[in-house]
């Protein structure tokens, strides 16, 4: 395989020379994606938490006269704006956005709904074939609302939709 990510993915899905993949979260949905049904993503139990930095680097930007533009850029990375269009994209967002406060697991069993966090939500995606949201100002129809859920869907066993 290539040397650099890059050349390793093509090696793997465009030229099928490979058994296995391992790749960038965001790389492998990609390339399930363009692969129209002829690759799957498999998750192992544990994983790897990768987060690249970014930076403002003083000597390029002085050098280069673009100081402003990339701190501009920085302070913007980090908007809701910024991260919903990181997370269409396959990546993860950073802190509590876009997921935060808006998605709750609501479990008969437990005495109050959990929060669910990006990686709760980013991991189902690849295997929760629907995403069903209910909208409320509170907690207090929780029970209500997830006997209407489970009118529409049937007996919600996949935690995961029960959002």
């Amino acid at each position: 395989l290539g040397a650099a990510a890059r050349e390793a993915t093509m090696t793997f899905a465009k030229h099928k020379i490979g058994d296995v993949h391992l790749t960038w979260e965001n790389e492998a949905y990609l390339e399930v994606q363009e692969s129209n049904g002829e690759l799957e993503i498999v998750y192992p139990p544990m994983s790897v938490r990768a987060e690249p930095h970014v930076a403002v680097v003083d000597s390029v930007v002085d050098k280069k006269g673009s100081r402003e533009t990339a701190e501009a850029y920085l302070r913007f990375l980090y908007t809701p704006t910024a991260q919903r269009v990181i997370a269409k994209h396959y990546h993860r967002p950073s802190g509590r956005l876009p997921t935060g406060g808006q998605n709750f697991l609501y479990d008969p069993g437990q005495p109050a709904p959990t929060e669910l966090n990006d990686d709760d939500l980013f991991r189902a995606l690849p295997v929760s074939f629907i995403i069903f949201r209910i909208y409320s100002q509170g907690h207090a129809h929780d029970k209500e609302l997830h006997h209407a859920l489970n009118a529409v869907l049937g007996d919600a066993t996949d935690a995961k939709t029960n959002m």
